[in-house]
Parts: structure tokens; sequence; C-alpha cells
């Protein structure tokens, strides 16, 4: 794929807004709950796990409202005048909550690794909570948060999951481990190599920022530089987006059995409309027949 052009661009962009209004409008009208039969009705019907597997969804959910959130920041990010570096941090934004939903609505699994998945994920964030409960002295929330993560454990443990604990018998996880985001990035998309240019330009690298974000006005003086952002560097971003808000709409659909067939040509209109190589439409291979 090859766009070169500002129109194209453009044109990129509006139907990157559509895929956004298109995959928000079936989702509102689809079932808020799985439907009967579906991957998601049979977890739901183990009543040991029932609240837990209703937690993991949950945060799948909204994962995935986050993941179509910025998404849709980005198609006004790129409206002229195009911002140059806040983009790649939207992008990169995206596609974390978009691989991580995908991980945790995975139809591959089953249920008790699912639950797995949901208790690292809820650690994590109670760990995160906790260092910024500390880093703002607020001794109350941080007490309150450390008994939160014992309950959470003592839940798990209530579940047989064993403990998890590195060689010093410190706890690590709930559940399992939670993978770093690189990993889950490069299982769900295999995009390590564009995660990390991301997280290059989202941290403010300089050498990220003079490749991606500037260009030199004057060949014979590189260092007269104005903000700037090429046609292919924009196509990167909006082709991202549209993967990341795809991908765990996908697998939300194929978990709760919603109308994969519709959900399927609303995809391959818009990724038409984008001039997407027909090689990315990973529905095909696992979409209806």
């Amino acid at each position: 794929m090859q766009v070169t052009t500002a129109d194209h661009v453009e044109r990129m962009r509006q139907a990157l807004e559509s895929l956004c209004d298109d995959v928000g409008a079936y989702l509102h009208e689809s079932s808020l709950f799985p439907l009967s039969g579906s991957i998601a009705a049979k977890e739901m019907a183990d009543h040991k796990l029932a609240e837990q597997i209703a937690t993991a969804y949950d945060q799948g959910n909204l994962l995935l409202e986050s993941a179509a959130d910025h998404a849709f920041a980005l198609t006004r990010l790129l409206v002229e005048p195009v911002a140059t570096v806040a983009p790649w941090t939207c992008a990169r934004g995206g596609l974390e909550a978009s691989a991580v939903g995908c991980w945790l609505l995975s139809r591959c699994i089953d249920s008790r690794e699912r639950v797995s998945r949901s208790f690292a994920h809820r650690y994590d964030g109670l760990r995160e909570q906790t260092k910024l409960a500390g880093a703002t002295g607020d001794e109350e929330v941080r007490r309150s948060l450390t008994e939160r993560i014992e309950e959470v454990d003592q839940q798990a443990i209530a579940l047989e999951y064993a403990p998890v604990l590195n060689r010093d018998g410190k706890r690590i996880g709930i559940g399992q481990v939670m993978p770093a985001k690189t990993r889950c990035i490069e299982d769900t998309f295999r995009l390590e190599t564009l995660y990390r240019i991301f997280s290059g330009m989202a941290h403010s690298q300089s050498s990220s920022l003079v490749q991606l974000g500037f260009l030199a006005e004057d060949p014979d003086a590189p260092m007269l530089m104005k903000k700037a952002m090429t046609a292919n560097v924009a196509v990167v971003l909006l082709v991202t987006a549209a993967d990341t808000l795809a991908r765990p709409t996908w697998a939300k659909a194929e978990l709760y059995g919603l109308n994969l067939a519709r959900l399927a040509a609303i995809l391959q209109r818009r990724y038409d409309e984008m001039g997407i190589d027909s090689t990315r439409y990973f529905w095909r291979d696992e979409g209806p027949s």
C-alpha cells in the first residue's frame, strides 16, 4: 500500500472515523449480554467462576472502550493543522488497551485461564494505585489498597489458584504474572518493533522526535527544523488505529455470539475505503464461512 498525498491521508482519516461510528453503532445495537449458546454464556454457566468470569468480561469491555476512544481521538489529531507528536502517544495508548483487551477476551482460552488473566490484570492495577498512594503520601489509601490486594489474593486461592511468588517469597502476581504490554502487543498484533517506535515518541526521545515529528526546512541546514508528518507516516498511524479498534471488537463478538457476518461486512467496507491490503483482513480466517 503506497499513500503519498495529503488527499489520500484525509480519505483514510474519514474512513477511520466512519469505522469508529459503525463499530459503535454495531456494539450499541447488539446484546449487552452473551447470547444463548455463545462461548461466554457457556463460561457463565460455571457457577463457581461466574462472578470472576463476569469481571473478566467487564475488564475486556472497558479496554475495548479505551481502544475505541483512542482510535476516534486519532481522527481528530490528524485534521489540519496536523499534530505531529501527540498522534503517536494516542496510537500507543490504543494499541496497549487493544492488546490487553484481546488477551482477556480471547476465544482460545478456557474459563480458568480467563479468570487467571483477570486476577493478574486486577493485581497490576491495584499495585499501580498503591504506588500512586505512596507517591502522594496518603497512607490511609495505601493501606486500604494493600488490604484489597490481600482480599483479591485470598479470592484466587479460594478458587484453587496457587499464590504467585518469586524465589524470595514475595508476591509478584495473582492468578499469574501479568505479561508486559510489549509481549501482549507482539502476541496479538506482531507489532513489537512498531510499539517500541511509538514508545520512543511517547517518551519524547530526541532521536524519535527528529525522525518522525520534524523535517529540515533546508537540507543544507539540518538543524533548522519544522514540525511535519509525512503522508506515509500518517498511514502507519491510521492503519494501526483501525486494527486496534477491530481486533477487540471481533474478540468480543466471538465470545458473546454476536453477528459476525455483519461485523465482517463493516470491517471490510471501511478497510477497503482506507486502502488497507486484504492480507490484513484477519476476520476472513476467523469469521463465519
